[in-house]
Formats: C-alpha cells, sequence, structure tokens
C-alpha cells in the first residue's frame, strides 16, 4: 500500500486542450474520443505532477474523508 489514491479529471473543467496526454508523458492519463481527458486508475500512483501541468485545474486530487465522521 502506501500509494496515495489516483487523481481525476473534472470533465466539466476539462477544455481538451491536450497538455496532460500529449505533453506530459505519464502512462496513467488517456484521451477519450471527445477529446476529454482521464486518469487510469490502475497505472496512477497518485502523487500529482500532472495536476501543475493542466493549465485549466481540471486534474484534481479527491477530498480526503476524516475518520469517525
Amino acid at each position: 500500500m502506501g500509494l496515495l489514491p489516483p487523481v481525476y479529471v473534472d470533465e466539466s473543467a476539462c477544455e481538451k486542450c491536450g497538455t496532460c496526454y500529449e505533453k506530459f508523458s505519464c502512462p496513467a492519463i488517456g484521451r477519450k474520443p471527445d477529446g476529454l481527458a482521464f486518469i487510469i486508475n490502475d497505472l496512477c500512483n497518485g502523487n500529482g505532477s500532472c495536476i501543475q501541468v493542466c493549465p485549466k485545474d481540471a486534474i484534481k486530487r479527491p477530498k480526503r474523508e476524516v475518520a469517525g465522521k
């Protein structure tokens, strides 16, 4: 274990610019037929480097749940 949860793409913020899947060489980022980016959860190590690459802030970390709530 020890890995962070996978990031995700906020489809309402993704503008299909391709920066994440064309210029950033992460195998966990794919392209849907309509141009939207998506994350391949089984390949994402959760390090978040792709978050910094997206010019539209469409790649996000999942919110953490607080234990006991």
